[in-house]
């Protein structure tokens, strides 16, 4: 689901009701590499682009920073390699923690309901069902 906030505080409100954490992607002293978090917990990752990064507004809402551990001159990366590099690191943790056996955090029922979500939405040539709203 896409949510369009206009509003810093009301974002971080709706984030924090969904995640237990938020780590911000931010170059800083006390910045720890992403194979350090654990991603198996409720996370939200935030990613700033390139040039100017996150916001000091974002950062103050964050629980920590992380980066992407690098070698040579450069010390960022493209946004969408950033992503899935993290996403992935997510999906290894989780994997390896069992989250994708038979023995599934979700229930059953709790799986069936999440993929007939998942196949009502991706209906071709039916309109989203879920409304869009500026906070």
């Amino acid at each position: 689901d896409v949510h369009y906030y206009t509003n810093t505080e009301t974002c971080f409100q709706k984030i924090r009701e969904r995640y237990d954490y938020i780590y911000s992607t931010h170059l800083a002293t006390d910045s720890k590499s992403l194979y350090e978090l654990n991603l198996t917990h409720s996370v939200a990752l935030l990613f700033g682009n390139e040039k100017s990064g996150l916001t000091e507004a974002a950062l103050a809402h964050s629980d920590g920073n992380f980066i992407i551990p690098q070698v040579g001159m450069a010390s960022s990366l493209n946004i969408s390699v950033a992503c899935a590099i993290s996403v992935y690191e997510a999906f290894r943790q989780r994997k390896l923690a069992g989250f994708y056996d038979e023995n599934s955090v979700l229930s059953g029922d709790g799986q069936q309901v999440m993929f007939e979500d998942y196949v009502e939405r991706h209906k071709i040539g039916d309109p989203p069902k879920k409304t869009y709203r500026l906070d």
